[in-house]
């Protein structure tokens, strides 16, 4: 009898230990996304201010500064990992695309170019911390809510998501 009670606690150690490590493994995923995320809108926010140096966007203009502030709060949001405020952005983003009116931008295409680069790096950014978006994605009949961008946008991040995990 005495070994079983040494044997029911060294299972019962096991368990905690794995539910520590659990935690610990999903905290360190939960870091390396948040990274990746970040990196990803600084590649963008790079490319931007190669744009200016290279003369092709003025660095006075309102596009450039009104892009840059508005990269940096989506840098920061991803930072905090403020999904609400997120969804906000990429739905903000999806009225740029169908109107043009945010930074009432001139025909500059390396605007345009930044512009679409980080519409689909926040598509990608939603659909890996949405629960909701990525069980609609796969259900493809569910009816997000109004505050989420549509269906489509999700749709093309999946597959960016997957042609990403390919290639890792």
């Amino acid at each position: 009898m005495g070994g079983f009670n040494s044997v029911g606690v060294f299972i019962y150690l096991v368990l905690i230990w794995l539910l520590i490590l659990s935690f610990v493994l999903v905290w360190i995923k939960y870091k390396i996304r948040r990274d990746r995320h970040r990196y990803l809108l600084y590649s963008i926010r790079d490319k931007l201010v190669k744009y200016v140096i290279e003369d092709k966007i003025k660095r006075d203009s309102k596009e450039f500064n009104k892009l840059y502030k508005f990269i940096n709060q989506i840098i920061k949001s991803v930072e905090d990992y403020d999904l609400i405020t997120l969804l906000k952005i990429v739905r903000e983003m999806e009225k740029i695309s169908e109107k043009k009116k945010f930074l009432r931008l001139t025909e500059n295409e390396y605007v345009e170019e930044i512009l679409e680069e980080l519409a689909k790096a926040l598509a990608i950014i939603t659909y890996e911390n949405s629960l909701l978006v990525r069980l609609a994605v796969r259900i493809k009949n569910v009816r997000l809510p109004k505050s989420y961008p549509q269906l489509e946008v999700y749709q093309k991040a999946e597959k960016v998501h997957n042609e990403l995990q390919h290639t890792m």
